[in-house]
C-alpha cells in the first residue's frame, strides 16, 4: 500500500491563501466602516452648511425690507411706554385703537387721548428723523438704526370705523374716518414731525379714511354679541402707515430694489 504524504511546504500555500482572503474580507469590513462614518460626516457638515446659508439668506431678505426694522423698533419703543398697538410688518403699519381715543360714533378725544398721541409723538419724534435726509446725520443714534440711509416717502395717517351705518348720514363713516385720522394727524404734526419733509420736499405726514371699507384682520365666525363687540372694537382704529423709499448705495433706486433684493433671494 502506498501512503501520501504531504510535507509541511506543500501545506503552506494553501494556508496563506486562506489567510489572505480573511484579511482582504478584513479590509473590506473597515473600509465600509470608513466609508459610513464619512458619509455620516458629510451629512452632517452639509446640514450645517445649509443652516449658515439660511440664516444668511434670511439676514440679507430682512436687511432688504428695511420697513421691518423700523416698524419694529416703533412697535417696541411704542409698547414699552405702554401704549396698546398692533403691528403689521408686512404692511408697514402700527395701528392705535380708536377705542382707546375716541368713544363709538365720535371723534372727539376721551380722557387720556391726548397723553395716548403725545407718548406717540414722542416715540416717533426719535426716530422718523433718522429716515429723512435733512435730519437723519444729526444724532449719532441714526446710524445704527438707519445703517442704509433709507428714505422715508411718508406717514399715512388713516382713520377707520365699525359697518355700522347711520340713517341721518350715509356718508357717515368716511367723515367720522378722516375726523379721526385728521385729529391724530393735528397732534402729531404740532411739533417737529409737522416740519418735516420728504426728498421731494413734500410734508411727511399725510391723512386718510377709509371709512369701514377695510375691516380689522381678525375671524369673525363667532357671531354671539360679545364677540361681535369685539370684532368692532378692532375695526374702530386709527393706523400709521410707514411708507418708504430706497436709496441704493450707487445714488439711484426706489422701493422697487426692495422687491428685487427680496425676490432674488
Amino acid at each position: 500500500m502506498l501512503i501520501s504524504r504531504t510535507s509541511s511546504a506543500d501545506r503552506l500555500p494553501r494556508q496563506s491563501g486562506e489567510g489572505y482572503l480573511a484579511s482582504s474580507a478584513d479590509l473590506m469590513i473597515g473600509i465600509l466602516f470608513i466609508f459610513i462614518i464619512m458619509v455620516v460626516y458629510l451629512a452632517v457638515e452639509i446640514k450645517r452648511v445649509q443652516v449658515k446659508i439660511d440664516s444668511v439668506t434670511t439676514d440679507k431678505v430682512l436687511k432688504a425690507d428695511p420697513v421691518r426694522t423700523l416698524i419694529g423698533e416703533l412697535g417696541q419703543r411704542l409698547k414699552s411706554k405702554g401704549i396698546g398697538i398692533e403691528l403689521d410688518p408686512d404692511s408697514g403699519v402700527i395701528a392705535l385703537p380708536a377705542d382707546a381715543l375716541f368713544n363709538k360714533g365720535k371723534h372727539i378725544p376721551r380722557d387720556g387721548a391726548l397723553e395716548t398721541i403725545s407718548k406717540t409723538n414722542e416715540v416717533l419724534s426719535q426716530i422718523i428723523p433718522c429716515y429723512v435726509s435733512s435730519a437723519r446725520f444729526r444724532d449719532s443714534e441714526c446710524s445704527k438704526l438707519n445703517k442704509r440711509g433709507v428714505e422715508l416717502e411718508t406717514v399715512m395717517v388713516e382713520g377707520h370705523t365699525d359697518d355700522d351705518q347711520y340713517a341721518n348720514d350715509p356718508d357717515k363713516n368716511w367723515h367720522l374716518g378722516l375726523d379721526r385720522a385728521r385729529f391724530v394727524f393735528n397732534e402729531l404734526g404740532r411739533g417737529e414731525l409737522g416740519l418735516l419733509k420728504n426728498g421731494k420736499g413734500q410734508p411727511i405726514l399725510g391723512v386718510s379714511s377709509y371709512a369701514d371699507t377695510r375691516p380689522a384682520k381678525i375671524s369673525k365666525g363667532n357671531s354671539t354679541e360679545g364677540v361681535i363687540a369685539d370684532v368692532k372694537a378692532k375695526d374702530r382704529r386709527v393706523e400709521l402707515r410707514f411708507i418708504l423709499s430706497y436709496q441704493g448705495d450707487d445714488g439711484s433706486g426706489s422701493a422697487k430694489e426692495i422687491i428685487k433684493a427680496v425676490e432674488k433671494q
